[in-house]
């Protein structure tokens, strides 16, 4: 991935997309399903569960991260996991914020935030 790649990338993103992008990539290089759910919830002001779908997360994954199911240490069933390169995570926040430097993309606040 080039910072040009990410950004043609996060400019065909609608706003709720890059907000999950840019808690993705702050947790590379994995986070879990119920970590990025509630963390996208709390950051968009969603309060139901179903809200965040996967609208924006075929987007995501196509970001160049990976969804893998891990066995639980104490063996009680699959978690599921977001993985992401840690140099693509920070190409893309680069872009996110050079989109959002621009107006292209309503934010709350910086990437890092």
């Amino acid at each position: 991935m080039t910072a040009s790649l990410a950004d043609r990338f996060v400019a065909q993103l609608t706003p709720a997309a890059v907000e999950v992008l840019g808690v993705l990539c702050r947790h590379a290089p994995e986070v879990t399903y119920e970590k990025l759910q509630a963390d996208v919830q709390a950051q968009l002001g969603i309060s139901r569960a179903g809200s965040v779908g996967s609208s924006p997360r075929w987007q995501v994954l196509a970001s160049g991260c990976r969804e893998t199911w891990t066995t639980r240490s104490n063996g009680t069933g699959d978690l599921r996991r977001y993985r992401i390169e840690p140099v693509a995570a920070e190409l893309l926040l680069g872009a996110v914020e050079r989109a959002r430097a621009a107006g292209l993309v309503a934010g709350r606040g910086s990437a890092d935030a």
